[in-house]
């Protein structure tokens, strides 16, 4: 994976125990300076479970926005039902999308 390789496991910077042991982060960007990664965790702690609940939807809406821009740009000629099988079939996948939702073909 991709991803994978390009992150570096650090033991725990904020110092913290679990079990007895410093935690690691197995994904830690390459690029990411100690020092900003903590920055990072602290905001996302101070956001709270709510907080980052809200940006993981916000992420996820974003994410079927740019699904639908894609579908829209690579066939315009796809009215909004067309788009949306579309983009549900990019999302689940092949074996899913026509198990369920057999006898519709769209192409994503």
């Amino acid at each position: 994976m991709e991803f994978e390789r390009n992150c570096r496991s650090r033991p725990d910077p904020l110092g913290r125990l679990l079990h007895g042991k410093h935690m690691t982060y197995e994904f830690i960007p390459k690029d990411t300076t100690l020092e900003a990664y903590r920055v990072q965790i602290q905001a996302l702690r101070r956001l709270g479970p709510e907080g980052r609940l809200k940006m993981m939807l916000e992420c996820s809406d974003n994410l079927r926005e740019l699904a639908i821009m894609g579908v829209r740009r690579r066939h315009p000629d796809y009215d909004d039902e067309t788009v949306k099988y579309a983009v549900i079939r990019l999302m689940v996948g092949e074996e899913m999308f026509h198990k369920f939702m057999p006898g519709v073909n769209v192409k994503y």
